[in-house]
């Protein structure tokens, strides 16, 4: 039987109007300490947050180029920065 090890996660949102407190699941993070594990899937629903945020102006280039830089940190990119370099 494999060694049981815990692990924690977050999801990742998009919030694109604060005050309607409306959101969209865009991914997950998972990290374990035992198992020296980061790891980050996105999966944005384009079309779901174009819904949400309505008449209004969506930066969809700014949401993903965010989500792939928390994607690039997670995976240890150098291109991410200094933080990228640290330690799970």
């Amino acid at each position: 039987m494999p060694e049981r090890r815990a692990f924690e996660y977050a999801v990742v949102r998009v919030v694109p109007r604060i005050e309607r407190a409306e959101f969209v699941n865009a991914g997950v993070v998972l990290f374990s300490r035992a198992a020296d594990f980061l790891g980050c899937e996105i999966a944005l629903d384009q079309r779901r947050l174009r819904a949400l945020v309505g008449p209004g102006p969506l930066d969809l280039s700014a949401v993903e180029s965010h989500l792939a830089a928390m994607r690039a940190v997670c995976a240890g990119d150098p291109a991410a920065g200094p933080i990228a370099a640290l330690s799970p």
